[in-house]
């Protein structure tokens, strides 16, 4: 079938290529000739409007998968015209000769050259990596992730290491022959590699994801690449226990990004989450100084990264940092024609939001918002937080929540409201609000403000009984929506914890406990002063081994 579709590619490419590609040459070469374009440039640029790399599997990879996962699928897969490209570009050859001068001519047109005779040494083999790669996408689209963990072991691996020899002889040569303009455009198996470290990340093998790296630098050297290292720490990051051990695999792998400063900004971004999610905001300022990302906001002008990291340093009460970064790239916010960071400058103005309510300089906080462009759920989300640290009455948060549009109202605007009833002892209140405030997609947070409500209640065994209703609740609606976060984790599941503690329900907090899939280092605090008062030394022992995986604490801390 895939023969017939590339037959009808090819021939409804043919016809109208001439003009096509005349024209398309004619404006590239304009842009190209601006911005100082290379032949390498020129060549991709090329071949991609000849549809070979579109659909040539060899180059399937990060640069272009968003377009070709359909031909993937769909099988457009025609090796058998490299034959006819060929022909087809040497008509042109003529085209080119009047467009280039004359030393750019020459290069470009080798460098074509090149490219099509090594496009058609095809080995046996990459056609089967096409139609296990169809196969994984087909299943991701599914989201079979174990299906594509058997898929990779029982089909692709005995492939890859039968021609091991002949496919690192050509990543060698692709290695130091590559489109330096262009980055990686990796080869199919990197491909496969990457959507296999994809699938154990959203099933939650973490330790299978390590072994994986640590597998694949094995086979060879130039393995991982800069993107298997950040599909690998993306599918750390929200696992808290795993949050240091992504720290350290990016700093051991920072080589590979060389030439992929994009890629390294989204990599730091992922292991910056993951230490503030953790609450590890020691170790993620540690990591900001020791690997110069300050100089690399710098160098990139990332405001989605410099807005991170004054976050961090906000939640950390390390002023003199945020005020040195401020006064650094910030110091013209107010300017209409603001530099480098006006993409992102209400991300940055929302951590300015941050920083000056801690601080409690409100005439700041109410300047910062009055200059916000885009009126989002998390700029109201930021006013209805200000309005609860002032210790404003519930009637003054409903009062807001009304007033925000009903396409920008969440459950973490209702969760105020339900957390500032349960404050002023208003429990049946909260629990009304609970009941009528709309479920969100992604979230879970009304479930969390409500076990808070519960605990503060403290009726008991009647708070358990509720508590374990609404957990159970929540658990199935996770289930039920097929998110890939993982279950139990955060608020939800440490006031559970401490209700079950409250109610004297030992025995069901040590299984509960023991059900989390990735507890964070609030739930082995908690632990570890349950174990205190039980008397368990050997579980206090793990308690505090797991802790110091997460995040190093004073003994004294851990024992209070």
């Amino acid at each position: 079938m895939h023969r017939s579709r590339s037959a009808v590619s090819l021939a409804c490419k043919s016809s109208s290529l001439s003009s096509l590609l005349s024209k398309w040459i004619q404006a590239d070469l304009k842009r190209g000739s601006e911005i100082g374009c290379s032949h390498e440039l020129h060549g991709i640029h090329i071949v991609h409007s000849l549809g070979i790399i579109c659909n040539h599997h060899r180059n399937y990879g990060s640069v272009a998968a968003p377009k070709l996962s359909e031909d993937v699928k769909l099988g457009t897969f025609m090796p058998e015209t490299y034959t006819k490209f060929e022909s087809m570009l040497s008509s042109y050859q003529t085209k080119l000769k009047e467009e280039l001068p004359l030393e750019q001519y020459v290069e470009t047109s080798t460098w074509l050259s090149d490219f099509l005779k090594k496009s058609k040494d095809d080995e046996e083999y990459d056609v089967k990596f096409v139609e296990i790669l169809r196969k994984i996408m087909l299943l991701k689209e599914r989201n079979d992730y174990f299906a594509i963990d058997k898929v990779f072991h029982t089909q692709f691996l005995p492939i890859f290491n039968e021609n091991k020899r002949k496919i690192l002889e050509k990543m060698k040569y692709e290695r130091e022959n590559r489109m330096k303009d262009m980055g990686e455009l990796p080869r199919i198996h990197y491909v496969i590699f990457n959507e296999y470290l994809n699938a154990l990340a959203k099933s939650h093998q973490k330790r299978k994801i390590m072994v994986t790296l640590q597998r694949m630098e094995k086979i060879h050297p130039f393995l991982p690449t800069a993107m298997h290292v950040t599909t690998a720490l993306h599918g750390l990051i929200d696992d808290p226990s795993k949050t240091i051990e992504a720290k350290m695999l990016l700093e051991r792998y920072r080589n590979r990004f060389s030439h992929e400063t994009r890629r390294y900004v989204q990599a730091c971004l992922y292991v910056l989450n993951g230490l503030d999610q953790s609450g590890s905001f020691n170790e993620a300022i540690e990591f900001i100084e020791q690997n110069n990302i300050i100089e690399l906001v710098e160098k990139t002008h990332n405001g989605v990264l410099l807005a991170k990291i004054l976050r961090i340093a906000t939640n950390q009460k390390n002023l003199p940092m945020v005020e040195s970064l401020i006064k650094k790239f910030l110091s013209k916010i107010d300017d209409p024609d603001f530099p480098y960071f006006s993409k992102t400058k209400d991300k940055l103005i929302t951590a300015l939001i941050g920083y000056y309510t801690v601080i409690g300089n409100e005439e700041q906080v109410q300047r910062c918002m009055s200059k916000l462009r885009n009126l989002d759920s998390k700029f109201y989300l930021a006013v209805l937080k200000q309005l609860y640290l002032n210790g404003k009455p519930y009637e003054t948060l409903l009062e807001f929540v009304k007033q925000i549009p009903s396409h920008l109202r969440n459950d973490y605007h209702f969760g105020y409201l339900i957390r500032v009833c349960a404050d002023q002892n208003e429990f049946e209140k909260a629990r009304e609000l609970f009941r009528k405030a709309p479920r969100s997609e992604t979230s879970f947070n009304l479930y969390s403000q409500m076990l808070r409500a519960l605990y503060l209640e403290n009726k008991g065994k009647e708070s358990a009984m509720e508590a374990i209703s609404i957990y159970e609740e929540m658990l199935s609606q996770q289930q039920a929506k097929k998110t890939s976060r993982s279950l139990h984790n955060g608020e939800a599941s440490l006031f559970m914890m401490k209700i079950l503690e409250q109610a004297g329900f030992y025995s069901q907090l040590e299984s509960f406990f023991d059900s989390l899939h990735t507890p964070g280092v609030p739930h082995w605090l908690f632990m570890a002063r349950y174990y205190v008062k039980q008397g368990n030394l050997e579980k206090l022992q793990q308690a505090k081994a797991a802790i110091k995986t997460i995040r190093p604490l004073p003994e004294h801390y851990i024992a209070n």
